[in-house]
């Protein structure tokens, strides 16, 4: 059978007589592994049964090909061909006449892939895109750089080329939208005929529909401009020509950053683009495309006026293009780099891709094809269950830390039983053996199966093989040893005594407390629920789930322990042991390994079965009790599956309750024990003890599905398996398939690289659900920036909601380092006062906090989250004493003054909707992240201009012209009466390294891979961003709240004195401080919330305006100077003491103490302060400040948010 499986012609018999589905599985087959089922009963009947099940198949096969086609498919066809079954009958019947019927050509693509026309539709015009692209880059590369002259002959030389690509660009977009249904015809005819080569200028152009589109590029208005500012590379069409709001029709913008949006008219298109210019994220969109000159911080834009272009389009705007590129080149001549950085900054400008569309194009192309590989379920799935899907598969990733499954390392069962032979042979031969691989089983009967060796042999269900002859040889130069015969051989398997051996070798590698035993139910508490949560919610999109039972199963998986759940309000599933009743009054008796997720009390919805290593899907759905009894009381593999389940001493008697009732009503009934405790805990001993039940499964005929799945789960490396294996390292097939179409992860799963191979998989899906998510956005439907006029009401925090919990939302997800999935929370000590739990043999605390159980700790006054090896999250009390995630953490941990900043309405981070999955390096990002690249791009931008700002404005102080800004606040920042050349040579050696290094040309590299967003990883203090101080590659990490720094009270109108990027000023001055860390080897002695606004531009006209800015301002004066009270220098403050801690006596920043004590060589903290207050001599103090990092931060912002003039000296009098 393995052979005719890929031999040519014989694979056609099998063929024949698979479902359409199998066949499209068949197709792929390379290594195929058989395995066969012993009839019972009419041998004929059974025959029957399978083809009207397969016929069955069928029908659901054509259905779904249909749904998922959007009714493209003649499903009248489709369910005719499917009724087709003569091949499974009898081949001959092929041969009879039909009349034509059944001879219509499917292809068989499976109902992942409806549509394999439009794949390959997608897939040649992407390389299409792609060869144009790289001829177009090959001669880009080439342009001589020394002079803007020399470049502008180049490119001027270049620019018809440019315009072809960018007609290419633009209209393959264009009609690949049209594909994918994301742009309707009117619209693409409208794109293709402006945007036609052949035709042009605006007098060439075709009319449509009596009517000729017009083409206008548009300028922006800005403070501080005189004149209005052109937007380089964008254009708008207009569907009938002219800006009538009323009668010019469609407009159609296109941007280098958004590509082609569809507008319903002029009117809608102005609005929205002025609504972008007042978003400080969505406005980078149309700024990237300014001058460098123009584009200026800290400043409000407004749109300008839209201009016709006359001539042609194409070049047009590649002229804009060409200006633009020359205009950041010669940019970059004016930061007085050296020749080396220089050079390397051209170049890496050169490689950035071209303003023609291309790499867009290319990637809705990626995009449409990569959704026609994947699964039905998931290709076709909405992109929020898309998103959901991967985010889940990237938690799973995430997961399996060191590459390891709880099963890892344990031995398997082939080498146990290779072992054992051999052992056996030296005991029953003196001392010799043969290699059992070495040996060669042959079935007397072809048709049993092919030769085996003796392991594979030994390892065979009592099924496979049973009652038939064999004959045995070797298949090496060494002979069988005398006396080892086939009566031997049988002997021999006798002996291996599999079931007690290694059941016994099971429990010690699993149980008891080891450390290797801990580190196995440790991965597999972290690994299951991730498993099994990307199996449910598969089914869910293959529809054999509802979302009311996947939300069920969500609540247990994502809450296993059932105390801290309860705690949650809208959490009301429980799970509990199936445990069955036979008769009114009897006793219980449970299934093991059987579950019901069912609804609590009072509470309606579905029942789920969860059955691990079931030959089918390992969730099934009832709605009711009566519809899961109904199942169990039908003759099946799910009958056969609980009888084994059952006790020996009870399943004689429930197998004949079931066979007495075939047909009707089962009196059998189901009792109700819901697990209390930690239900991974209850999932962990009970797998352990089916574990067993399943290696004693060999020689029981109705087991050979329990004995198979053994097998795989006891095997090493990646396999790939038709079933579910909880809690091991599978590939099911879907998937297996879906990787097989992406190159990379195809690849890595050949070397059992299984986590390279998923991060190339999620990476690519995820790119595609950015692609999708960008082309549905309607731009009429984006609502209004606000206009903040007034503080909304504070909001206390509330107690925890299912509703508003996102389980793989990044603040939930990075908080996992933190979680205590082994915890039994019902077993400690509650306490009546605070809701923590306390452990007694340990005394560490326990809180559940959002339905999971943490480890927590009371650190200067407030609880957090906490590890062996780092501080994690602050946490604040909700109405009912719950412990929940603070609402201004950054504002409750820092300092005891900057409370008084906060604004604390509930934030909205749990809810989250961003794409959560890892993306490393600037080009990973921008593809998964559009928005997140381009802000860190500013944070560049802005950060690089304080930098370069800051070394001027330093260099010019040399002159020693006193009471300039810089001289002014460099004394009242220091506490010194003068700024003398000592202190500005300690400026210049703390802040070059910092400013070169954010000057640094690789940072503007696409392919720099110092930039990570969506990491799982947590550090102390990682609420904005982190660095890893043993990182050789420096880079940074990026959390959320970087994206989004919550600081939206600055935002309102008249609360700043001018217009200020608030939420730029706080990314670059985060990049700046991390920065710090790693090229000034800084430390966090004190927190001066530099990332706000300048104090000075707080508006003082109402009493909260004062407020705010005298809060600020006394935080950054007693933060870390000589105004800071000497119990609070080096401290933090402690609200359950009421008192400040020194940094020296708390443990997680005890390294930081010790490090002020050796800037300040001193032997105590007491002398530390005193050195650092030493009024006499200012050089200790200096020499402190300039090594925290929010100081530098702060140091480079101030000296940096200006060019200063070059100070007049007075000249003397004669």
């Amino acid at each position: 059978m393995r052979a005719k499986a890929i031999a040519k012609g014989h694979d056609d018999e099998l063929y024949e007589l698979l479902t359409q589905e199998e066949r499209h599985r068949f197709l792929g087959f390379k290594e195929p592994q058989v395995s066969g089922k012993a009839i019972t009963g009419s041998v004929f009947e059974s025959l029957f049964d399978a083809i009207i099940d397969k016929q069955q198949h069928n029908v659901e096969y054509a259905l779904g090909v249909f749904r998922h086609s959007d009714g493209d498919v003649n499903i009248a066809a489709l369910f005719d061909k499917a009724l087709d079954v003569r091949s499974m009958i009898d081949d001959q019947l092929l041969e009879l006449s039909t009349q034509g019927r059944w001879s219509t050509s499917q292809v068989i693509t499976g109902q992942s892939r409806p549509s394999i026309v439009l794949a390959d539709k997608a897939m040649a015009m992407s390389t299409t895109f792609d060869s144009v692209r790289s001829a177009i880059e090959v001669e880009w590369l080439a342009q001589p750089d020394e002079t803007n002259a020399q470049q502008r002959t180049y490119l001027e030389g270049m620019k018809s080329k440019l315009a072809h690509a960018m007609s290419v660009g633009i209209r393959g977009e264009a009609k690949l939208r049209r594909l994918n249904r994301t742009l309707s015809e009117v619209d693409n005819v409208i794109v293709d005929t402006v945007l036609d080569p052949d035709r042009p200028t605006r007098s060439q152009r075709k009319a449509l529909n009596g009517f000729r589109p017009d083409a206008y590029w548009f300028s922006l208005e800005s403070t501080g401009h005189t004149s209005s500012l052109a937007v380089a590379h964008c254009f708008m069409l207009t569907e009938r020509g002219g800006l009538d709001t009323q009668h010019s029709g469609r407009a159609i913008l296109w941007t280098p950053a958004m590509g082609l949006e569809v507008f319903e008219s002029v009117a809608t298109a102005r609005t929205e683009l002025q609504r972008r210019l007042l978003d400080p994220l969505k406005r980078l969109t149309l700024l990237e495309n300014l001058l460098p000159a123009e584009r200026m911080f800290h400043k409000t834009y407004e749109l300008g006026n839209f201009r016709p272009i006359e001539n042609n389009l194409l070049l047009h705007r590649q002229q804009s293009a060409i200006e633009h590129f020359l205009a950041v080149c010669d940019h970059v001549r004016t930061l007085k780099l050296t020749g080396t950085e220089q050079a390397k900054a051209l170049d890496a400008l050169k490689r950035q891709p071209t303003f023609t569309n291309l790499q867009r194009a290319k990637d809705i192309g990626k995009a449409i094809a990569t959704q026609q590989t994947l699964p039905a379920w998931l290709g076709m799935a909405s992109f929020a269950e898309q998103q959901k899907h991967v985010e889940i598969m990237e938690q799973y990733r995430h997961s399996l830390s060191d590459d390891k499954d709880y099963l890892h390392g344990i031995k398997t069962l082939d080498v146990y039983v290779h072992e054992q032979l051999v052992s056996l042979q030296k005991t029953r031969f003196n001392g010799k053996f043969i290699d059992p691989n070495h040996v060669k089983v042959t079935p007397a009967l072809a048709i049993v199966g092919p030769a085996q060796s003796l392991t594979e042999f030994a390892l065979n269900h009592v099924n496979v093989l049973q009652g038939t002859g064999f004959s045995i040889a070797s298949t090496h130069s060494k002979s069988l040893p005398p006396g080892l015969d086939t009566q031997a051989v049988r002997q021999l398997l006798l002996q291996l005594n599999i079931k007690s051996v290694y059941e016994q070798f099971l429990s010690e590698q699993m149980s008891g407390d080891s450390d290797a035993a801990k580190a196995r139910k440790l991965r597999y508490f972290r690994q299951l629920p991730w498993q099994l949560l990307q199996e449910a919610h598969a089914l869910k999109l293959q529809e054999q789930l509802s979302e009311k039972a996947f939300d069920a199963i969500q609540q247990i998986l994502d809450m296993p322990n059932a105390t801290a759940r309860a705690a949650v309000k809208g959490a009301d599933a429980i799970i509990r042991p199936l445990e069955l009743v036979s008769t009114a009054g009897a006793t219980a008796v449970k299934a093991l390994g059987m579950y019901l997720v069912s609804p609590g009390k009072s509470v309606t919805g579905p029942h789920v079965l969860y059955a691990p290593y079931f030959v089918g899907s390992p969730f099934t759905e009832f709605e009711t009790e009566t519809g899961l009894l109904a199942a169990l009381n039908t003759p099946g593999p799910l009958q056969e599956l609980l009888i084994r389940r059952l006790p020996e001493s009870n399943q004689a008697t429930f197998q004949n309750l079931f066979k007495s009732t075939v047909g009707e009503t089962t009196e059998v009934t189901l009792a109700s024990t819901p697990i209390v405790g930690n239900v991974l805990e209850c999932l962990y001993q009970d797998n352990i003890r089916l574990l067993k039940q399943m290696l004693g499964s060999q020689s029981t005929v109705t087991a050979q599905n329990d004995w198979e799945k053994a097998k795989e789960l006891f095997s090493s490396g990646i396999k790939l398996v038709a079933g579910f294996l909880p809690g091991k390292w599978s590939c099911g097939l879907f998937l297996w398939q879906a990787y097989k179409d992406f190159k990379d992860s195809a690849q890595a799963l050949q070397d059992h690289h299984w986590k390279r191979a998923s991060k190339s998989f999620v990476s690519g899906a995820g790119q595609m659900i950015t692609m999708g998510w960008m082309m549905q956005e309607n731009p009429a439907s984006t609502p209004a920036a606000a206009t903040l006029t007034e503080i909304p009401a504070e909001q206390p925090v509330g107690a925890p909601q299912w509703s508003t919990i996102n389980t793989t939302s990044a603040i939930r997800t990075t908080a996992q380092a933190y979680e205590a999935p082994t915890v039994e929370l019902e077993k400690f000590q509650k306490s009546a006062t605070d809701g923590t739990y306390r452990e007694t043999t340990t005394t560490h605390h326990y809180a559940p906090v959002l339905g999971k159980v943490y480890r927590v700790a009371k650190r200067g006054g407030a609880w957090r989250m906490i590890n062996e090896k780092q501080q994690g999250p602050i946490l604040e009390t909700a109405p009912g004493g719950q412990l929940v995630p603070a609402a201004d953490a950054h504002s409750i941990h820092y300092v005891k003054a900057i409370s008084s900043l906060a604004n604390k309405y509930m934030t909205k981070l749990l809810a989250w909707s961003s794409l959560n999955i890892e993306a490393t390096g600037l080009q990973e990002i921008h593809r998964l992240y559009p928005a997140k690249a381009q802000a860190i791009v500013e944070a560049m931008e802005l950060a690089r201009k304080y930098a370069f700002n800051s070394l001027h404005n330093l260099a010019q102080l040399r002159t020693h012209t006193p009471d300039t800004r810089l001289d002014i606040f460099l004394k009242k920042f220091f506490d010194v009466s003068a700024i003398n050349s000592v202190i500005l040579d300690k400026v210049k050696n703390a802040i070059v390294p910092i400013c070169k290094a954010l000057v640094d040309p690789g940072l503007d590299e696409l392919d720099t891979e110092r930039y990570v967003v969506g990491s799982n990883l947590s550090t102390t203090d990682s609420l904005v961003a982190f660095v890893l101080q043993t990182d050789q590659q420096k880079k940074v990490y990026f959390t959320e709240l970087f994206f989004d720094p919550q600081l939206d009270w600055y935002k309102f109108s008249t609360r700043l004195t001018e217009p200020f990027d608030v939420d730029a000023h706080a990314r670059a001055t985060t990049l700046i401080h991390e920065f710090s860390h790693h090229f000034a080897k800084t430390i966090d002695i004190a927190y001066l919330e530099t990332r706000r606004p300048f104090s000075d531009l707080i508006s003082t006209i109402t009493s909260i305006g004062v407020k705010k800015k005298t809060a600020q301002e006394q935080l950054q004066r007693e933060a870390l100077s000589m105004a800071t009270p000497r119990d609070q220098l080096f401290a933090r403050w402690n609200g359950a003491m009421s008192s400040w801690e020194s940094l020296d006596s708390i443990p997680e920043t005890a390294h930081i103490g010790k490090e002020i004590k050796k800037i300040t060589g001193a032997k105590t903290m007491n002398d530390a302060r005193a050195a650092f207050l030493d009024r006499v001599s200012p050089d200790l103090r200096v020499d402190t400040i300039l090594r925290n990092a929010d100081s530098i931060a702060m140091l480079i912002s101030e000296m940096g948010r200006q060019l200063d003039p070059v100070p007049v000296t007075p000249a003397n009098s004669p």
